[in-house]
């Protein structure tokens, strides 16, 4: 849905839009480094403090309607804090 959004004659607003939500639902001490899209979904990679957050920012972002059908991993020592990718489409 995000990437079909962005090729739309209402590419402007929808693109205003996902950002938004994305900035929105990023809660403090998570630091997204990576967004890209492709075939329709979104992939998006970061840093956080702990786990916690991440559940936070998933949450969060699944509540737009532009990130639907979320797919969450989690990677690092124990899993802690590291965000390696959450698909959306």
């Amino acid at each position: 849905m995000v990437v079909r959004l962005l090729t739309s004659v209402e590419r402007r607003s929808a693109s205003v839009h996902i950002l938004d939500d994305l900035s929105s639902s990023t809660p403090e001490y998570l630091w997204l480094t990576d967004f890209t899209e492709l075939k329709g979904a979104a992939k998006i990679n970061g840093r956080a403090v702990d786990n916690q957050t991440i559940a936070s920012f998933a949450r969060d972002l699944a509540r737009s309607k532009y990130f639907q059908k979320f797919y969450n991993k989690v990677a690092g020592p124990g899993g802690n804090g590291v965000l390696t990718g959450i698909s959306c489409s």
